[in-house]
């Protein structure tokens, strides 16, 4: 690749409009079974790798008070479709 850069993608499914993959410079991951939490679709399975293997998310929950100091920009969701550190 000219320059030295790399590349990635995503594929969005037709049928949802949910990420169903991604890939990118040493990461990639299918993503299926999404359940609404507060109003926003969060992946319940992860499969990556090869051999794959498979993350199951068993509970969403609310994580209550933010310890002082502490703060989060964006929300986890957010950080995991966000693929190019945009605002």
């Amino acid at each position: 690749m000219c320059g030295g850069g790399w590349g990635g993608g995503i594929a969005i499914s037709d049928s949802t409009d949910l990420l169903f993959n991604g890939i990118g410079f040493r990461w990639a991951g299918l993503f299926h079974d999404y359940k609404n939490f507060h109003g926003r679709m969060v992946a319940q399975m992860v499969a990556m790798g090869s051999p794959e293997a498979t993350e199951q998310v068993t509970t969403l929950e609310d994580l209550g008070s933010v310890p002082p100091g502490f703060s989060m920009k964006r929300s986890a969701v957010e950080i995991a479709v966000t693929l190019d550190g945009s605002d």
